[in-house]
């Protein structure tokens, strides 16, 4: 559950990581860019053996990030959230790169949000104090070597927890549906919210195959139990299926002893 969402501040001696403002003209567009953490606690789930996610390790405390560019006003009421692509063991917003000049040009939000913890490191080699905060911890003694983890071989680490993404995501798209003040245009009346009318999911290569695990345990999920859909659409560009994620890096191991065999 996310318990605080904050903005943090660019100065001369901080900025933000994957800044699109000056290479994409976003104030000539009307638009502004700002960078926030949150922090909560996500669960850690594994395949149940029918096809379902089961909750292995409940309430893991984190801290990430997202990014957000969206109008000062009038905004299309559509909000894209990019699962950002780490196969560079850093953030790249290759959605974003592909289609911004569609989004400026339809007045529609953006928002990043970082998707695996091993491109932390790339963010506090960037600004380590800026980005300090950020923490996924595996709350459980990992049973396997790092080469082992994740879906990229040797792009896991045994000391975080890749599986926290899913709750992150589910909550913080959950958010957005509600309204919150990251996502307010000016023309809005103070303390009202802007509610978006519509919500979609993006991701490129490796981010395409995460919406693959995602669509196929948790969206399925919400659609089973009858429940309002978390995303109104989903465009999962150019995923491939040798780095589809398990629900927790661990789940890989078993693909890997499989291949050795």
């Amino acid at each position: 559950m996310i318990q605080k969402i904050w903005k943090v501040e660019e100065t001369p001696e901080s900025r933000m990581f994957m800044k699109a403002s000056g290479c994409c003209r976003l104030e000539e567009h009307g638009y502004v860019e700002e960078e926030y953490f949150f922090r909560g606690t996500a669960n850690i789930y594994g395949e149940d053996g029918r096809g379902k996610a089961e909750i292995l390790y409940a309430d893991a405390p984190y801290t990430n990030r997202f990014v957000v560019r969206r109008p000062k006003e009038n905004p299309s009421g559509r909000v894209v959230i990019e699962i950002l692509n780490s196969s560079s063991y850093m953030d790249i917003d290759r959605f974003w790169v592909l289609t911004y000049r569609k989004l400026l040009r339809d007045r529609d939000t953006y928002i990043g949000i970082t998707s695996k913890p091993v491109t932390m490191k790339s963010l506090k080699k960037f600004d380590h104090k800026r980005y300090q905060p950020l923490c996924w911890k595996n709350p459980r003694p990992s049973l396997f070597f790092k080469m082992d983890l994740g879906n990229f071989r040797g792009a896991s680490e045994p000391e975080t927890e890749d599986g926290l993404f899913w709750d992150m995501l589910t909550e913080l798209a959950q958010k957005v549906r509600e309204g919150a003040d990251f996502l307010s245009p000016l023309s809005k009346t103070a303390g009202e919210l802007w509610r978006p009318e519509r919500v979609y999911l993006a991701g490129w290569s490796q981010s395409g195959s995460y919406m693959v695990t995602y669509t196929n345990y948790f969206a399925k999920a919400r659609y089973e139990r009858k429940e309002a859909p978390v995303f109104d659409g989903y465009f999962s560009a150019a995923p491939g299926p040798c780095v589809v994620p398990g629900l927790n890096q661990s789940e890989m191991a078993d693909i890997y002893a499989g291949e050795a065999t």
